[in-house]
C-alpha cells in the first residue's frame, strides 16, 4: 500500500512538474509588436519586425533599401532573438564605423502607429562615404 501511495505521490510530482511555461510577460508597449512598412526620404521601400522577447520589445527584422554611389544596396538582417532592444519607444542598429562616423539605423515610435528614423550606412567596400536618409512607417494591421 505504501508503495502505490509512493508511487501516486511520484506520478503527481512528475505532471506537476511538465506544466507548459509561462507566456512572456506583457511589454511596456504592447502596441508596437508587428510589423511596420514605409518608405524612404530617398523613395525607398523599408520594413522593419517588433518581437516581445520575455516582456522587452526587440527589433527581429530590418530592410532598408539605400541609394549609394552607383546603384542601391539592400541593408538587412533578421534574428528571431531579436536584433536591438527597444529603450521605451526608441532603438539604435548599430552597423558599424568608418573614417566619417558611426553607420546605424535610428527609429522612434512616436504615437499614432508611427515609426521615424534616421540612417546613416556606408556603400559596401566604402568606409568613407555615408549615405544619409530619413524613413517613415506605419503598422501592418
Amino acid at each position: 500500500m505504501k508503495k502505490l501511495l509512493f508511487c501516486l505521490l511520484g506520478i503527481l510530482v512528475i505532471i506537476s512538474a511538465c506544466k507548459k511555461s509561462d507566456p512572456d510577460p506583457e511589454p511596456q508597449h504592447p502596441e508596437l509588436i508587428g510589423e511596420w512598412k514605409g518608405i524612404t526620404s530617398q523613395g525607398n521601400a523599408c520594413e522593419f519586425q517588433v518581437i516581445n522577447k520575455k516582456g522587452i520589445l526587440y527589433i527581429s527584422h530590418y530592410k532598408l533599401l539605400v541609394n549609394i554611389p552607383g546603384g542601391f544596396h539592400s541593408y538587412e538582417a533578421t534574428n528571431t532573438e531579436g536584433i536591438a532592444a527597444l529603450d521605451n519607444t526608441s532603438f539604435k542598429i548599430t552597423l558599424g564605423s568608418g573614417i566619417s562616423g558611426e553607420s546605424s539605423i535610428n527609429g522612434n515610435f512616436p504615437g499614432s502607429g508611427l515609426l521615424v528614423g534616421l540612417f546613416s550606412v556606408y556603400s559596401p567596400n566604402n568606409a568613407t562615404e555615408l549615405s544619409t536618409g530619413t524613413y517613415s512607417c506605419s503598422k501592418n494591421q
